[in-house]
């Protein structure tokens, strides 16, 4: 395919998606369609076009084109002209702030890009993406009579069922239709990808179940499409688990049910997608989160979804960092979070509680060697470590105000300090 048929297919990309925004604000108009309902419907008009893009580009260049130009028009629809009674109001009439629409355009960028040449780990998290998010949405909106409060309103635990049974039943098609795995195999990582799926759409924040649900599931398939029948038994035993670990401690931690529902889908994110030495420092960091989210009270609305999506968005950003470098970068993940774990701890000790500051470090310090040596190499990896724990440590401790508002985004910021720089140093010497 010519550069110029790409460019025209792009163009044209972007013009069906604004006359589908176009025709449906019209029919919406004429027949008082509610604006929950146009969101997914367009949500479910672009998902579906999205399924086609492997079949129309062929070429990484023009799919990338295609996001950053639906990213921008996204953009430009929020200016005020177009958001009260305009096109973009198919999008925005729903009174609370979501940028569903960028985080969805992101994600299939994504996973175009991480999926050439293995079809079903682009179509099956599209598919889900496209239809458990609406399959919840109505039945929830129909049915719903038992109703728990979210960050951005009410859902339903008849909405939380619909999207598991769509998802589970979903996935165990697309997978015994585009996989040669085993029957059993099929059923258990159906049943992995519809709990995660479930537990992010059931606590969505301003849109990020977009991201979280496709690339969520895309690494869960990447990770485990050939696993073991017992590996991906084991690991669903492991989520049942910790799921009544967590209900059943809710009191004791002082989390509410919202709050515990997050903590789980981090717990399951980490054990899913990590081998058992690289989740060590991320479930330090999730400790650590609770212990100050215990001691020191954060001032944040919700400091539990604002902790999720941090960690989420910074370890994506580490694997788009290695498939870009064409090496691990397993380390520096693993470093970042056992640096937010020391930085949280500093925050969270207080009064006589400050004593425990270098035991803990220490403590610290060893722990993320032990996990992150194979990476960074001797003498730096003591040194670079030693100085990084001490320093985040001390910046909490000495200037806890700081952390007041926005933690969760100050908290990583300032763990990506060192493991960015000691990137950087790896790249530009070798």
């Amino acid at each position: 395919m010519t550069v110029t048929q790409n460019l025209l297919l792009v163009v044209g990309s972007i013009a069906l998606i604004l006359a589908l925004m176009y025709l449906l604000r019209r029919i919406a108009g004429r027949f008082a369609i509610a604006p929950e309902m146009q969101r997914k419907i367009i949500h479910v008009m672009t998902g579906l076009y999205a399924l086609a893009l492997p079949f129309i580009f062929t070429d990484l260049w023009p799919v990338f084109l295609l996001v950053a130009l639906s990213v921008a028009t996204m953009l430009v629809l929020r200016l005020a002209r177009f958001s009260s009674d305009g096109l973009s109001s198919v999008l925005h009439a729903v009174k609370r702030p979501s940028y569903g629409e960028i985080y969805l355009s992101l994600a299939v960028g994504l996973l175009f890009f991480r999926s050439q040449g293995a079809p079903v780990l682009y179509v099956l998290p599209i598919l889900i993406l496209t239809l458990s998010d609406a399959a919840a949405a109505l039945v929830g909106s129909a049915y719903g009579s038992r109703r728990y409060l979210i960050a951005d309103g009410v859902k339903s635990l008849e909405g939380m069922a619909a999207c598991f049974t769509v998802t589970w039943l979903v996935a165990m098609i697309a997978l015994m239709l585009m996989s040669d795995i085993a029957e059993l195999n099929v059923i258990v990582l159906s049943f992995l990808i519809a709990a995660f799926a479930t537990l992010i759409e059931a606590d969505s924040w301003r849109g990020l179940d977009n991201l979280f649900v496709p690339i969520g599931v895309h690494l869960l398939l990447a990770t485990h499409l050939t696993s073991d029948p017992m590996t991906l038994l084991m690991l669903a035993g492991l989520f049942i688990m910790a799921t009544g670990g967590i209900l059943t401690a809710v009191p004791y931690l002082g989390l509410t049910p919202h709050a515990a529902r997050v903590v789980i889908a981090l717990i399951f994110l980490i054990c899913t997608y990590s081998t058992v030495a690289t989740a060590i420092l991320p479930l330090l960091a999730v400790a650590a989160h609770l212990l100050a989210r215990a001691w020191r009270k954060s001032e944040d609305e919700f400091p539990d979804l604002e902790f999720l999506g941090s960690a989420a968005l910074v370890s994506l950003a580490w694997l788009f960092a290695g498939e870009m470098s064409g090496r691990t970068t397993v380390a520096f993940y693993g470093l970042t979070f056992g640096l937010a774990a020391a930085a949280l701890f500093g925050l969270a000790l207080t009064g006589h509680w400050r004593a425990l500051a270098i035991p803990g470090g220490a403590a610290l310090i060893a722990i993320v060697h032990g996990v992150t040596s194979r990476e960074i190499p001797e003498p730096i990896g003591w040194w670079a470590i030693g100085i990084s724990v001490a320093a985040v440590m001390a910046v909490t401790l000495a200037l806890p105000r700081l952390f007041a508002h926005r933690r969760a985004i100050g908290i990583f910021a300032l763990s990506l300090v060192s493991p960015v720089t000691l990137f950087l140093i790896r790249e530009i010497s070798t």
